[in-house]
């Protein structure tokens, strides 16, 4: 395939399989990880346009994730999506270097519209 590639990370099979099955139709190529640990090593091998990152996980969970991808110097877009509540849990994830957050359950339409979005130039950030 030759669309944009995406990185789906959840603990959740059900929901890795949702995301994919909506990415792959709007032409995305996608892979998938199982926890912050999983998503480590896999972005040894891959290098994906975008992440969508879920936050509750075993081993490592997605704060510790984004907070070693992007001391890794990850710069493409991440996409936190979580069931966690709180402003705080938002305002963490934002200030620890994800560029969106969308809350558990996402519709197909706001996933779609999220990920164009945040693959769009003006949306990508730059790491100092």
């Amino acid at each position: 395939m030759d669309g944009p590639s995406v990185l789906i990370i959840d603990d959740d099979e059900d929901i890795r399989t949702i995301f994919t099955q909506i990415l792959k139709s709007e032409g995305y190529d996608v892979y998938d990880a199982i926890d912050g640990l999983d998503t480590v090593q896999t972005l040894d091998v891959i290098k994906p346009d975008i992440l969508l990152l879920d936050l509750k996980m075993p081993r490592m969970d997605g704060f510790e994730a984004l907070t070693h991808i992007r001391s890794a110097g990850f710069q493409e877009p991440i996409i936190i999506i979580t069931g966690l509540n709180g402003v705080d849990v938002e305002d963490k994830a934002l200030e620890l270097g994800a560029n969106a957050f969308l809350r558990k359950p996402v519709r197909p339409d706001d996933l779609k519209m999220e990920v164009k979005a945040c693959l769009s130039p003006s949306k990508t950030i730059s790491i100092a």
